[in-house]
């Protein structure tokens, strides 16, 4: 299935699965979630369960990704050359700190 969900997704289509799998085991809901297709059909009698744990996953992925936001260091700023370079000319050694 992954192979297919990343086919498809390259070239820019629509990922649904149907099926049992997902209607009877979190882990592929979830698993399903992770590849970030676009849609899930269910069994009627497993709807509100499973919709909940989609809701759930997504809100661990926003709040990871708003964590990793956090975490990231602001790009270095570019200092001009120094000490007989050209001013406002950048040099390697200022490029690399």
């Amino acid at each position: 299935m992954e192979i297919a969900i990343q086919a498809c997704r390259k070239h820019g289509k629509f990922v649904g699965i149907c099926g049992q799998a997902p209607s009877d085991f979190p882990e592929i809901t979830r698993w399903l979630v992770e590849q970030e297709i676009n849609s899930i059909s269910l069994n009627p009698d497993s709807v509100l369960k499973m919709t909940q744990i989609v809701l759930d996953i997504e809100a661990e992925q926003r709040q990871e990704a708003a964590t990793m936001s956090e975490r990231v260091p602001p790009p270095p700023v570019r200092q001009a050359a120094q000490a007989g370079g050209a001013p406002g000319v950048e040099t390697e050694a200022s490029l690399l700190d």
